[in-house]
């Protein structure tokens, strides 16, 4: 089972393809996420309408409570543009496989608003990454990382969305390989001195 929290257009690939390739999929969002759209003829709502998956929706904090009948030892939680900050009860519940897609670079760019960062900067490295939960904000140690260069034609928030989208499903597909590989994951620390945060 696989519990995704959030959503986007990045989360309705991932939920997609993990339907495709077997998995139970619950995904825990808010009703602002599910009216957002995700492509221009659909809500993530009216997207998810024709997908098998077990939909929670969360208007407050999300709570151990909620989440423990969901959770057991084959279970892997990822959150994809979530609010949520998830607190010591949730990440010790999935026993380390609770892991964030981060679509910037780390530890260079943790946190929101990097786009207009870049736009502000004309800084035109990219990255995209995921990594594993831990109680601080986009600083559990990295099991996946893209490296790139925005073409400088980017120039407002949704040409650097758009280019990076086949790029992110590369990373989202390549993180469920692995999870159905079975194999050790592998974590890498993120290097202190190059942290930053927007």
């Amino acid at each position: 089972r696989i519990i995704v929290f959030g959503g986007t257009s990045a989360a309705f690939f991932f939920i997609s393809l993990a339907i495709k390739k077997g998995f139970e999929v619950v995904l825990i969002t808010t009703p602002f996420r599910l009216s957002a759209k995700i492509d221009k003829n659909r809500t993530f709502r009216n997207a998810l309408s024709k997908k098998n998956i077990t939909l929670i929706e969360v208007s407050g904090n999300l709570s151990k409570d909620l989440l423990e009948p969901y959770v057991d030892d084959h279970t892997i939680g990822i959150s994809i543009v979530t609010f949520w900050i998830f607190n010591n009860e949730i990440i010790k519940l999935f026993q380390g496989n609770l892991f964030n897609y981060h679509g910037a670079l780390l530890p260079e760019e943790k946190g929101g608003g990097t786009f207009t960062h870049k736009i502000l900067s004309k800084f035109y490295d990219g990255g995209l990454n995921i990594h594993r939960v831990d109680l601080s904000l986009d600083t559990g140690p990295i099991i996946l990382e893209k490296r790139f260069q925005y073409p400088k034609e980017c120039k407002k928030t949704i040409d650097f969305e758009e280019f990076k989208q086949n790029l992110e499903e590369e990373l989202l597909d390549d993180f469920l390989s692995l999870v159905i590989s079975g194999e050790q994951i592998d974590f890498y620390p993120q290097k202190k001195n190059d942290s930053f945060y927007f």
